[in-house]
């Protein structure tokens, strides 16, 4: 990936994704903490760090699962377990709606 498709994450893919979580969670009771995308530097710095990605196969840049990411809280495992489900239902089979925007 290069620092272009970086910032389209940024612009177009991060803010969709935090509404998307946000509103999903705050139905169950719970709450959300959005964070910036995974910028340029941090994957730089990953793709080269000893305890990160350093020795495995190229593309390095790809191993960054967590481009786009936040931190969600709930009251109690089971309210837990309710919020990863609907989190699941609101992303499979690729209608999160996220992208159809773009």
């Amino acid at each position: 990936m290069n620092r272009n498709t970086f910032i389209y994450y940024e612009l177009f893919v991060n803010e969709r994704f935090q509404s998307k979580i946000e509103a999903i969670v705050t139905a169950l009771g719970g709450k959300h903490k959005g964070c910036p995308w995974k910028g340029d530097s941090r994957m730089r710095n990953k793709a080269v760090a000893e305890d990160d990605h350093r020795n495995e196969p190229k593309p390095r840049p790809a191993l960054n699962i967590d481009i786009v990411r936040c931190c969600v809280t709930f009251d109690d495992v089971e309210s837990l377990k309710k919020g990863i489900d609907a989190i699941n239902l609101g992303f499979q089979n690729g209608e999160s709606g996220i992208l159809l925007a773009i």
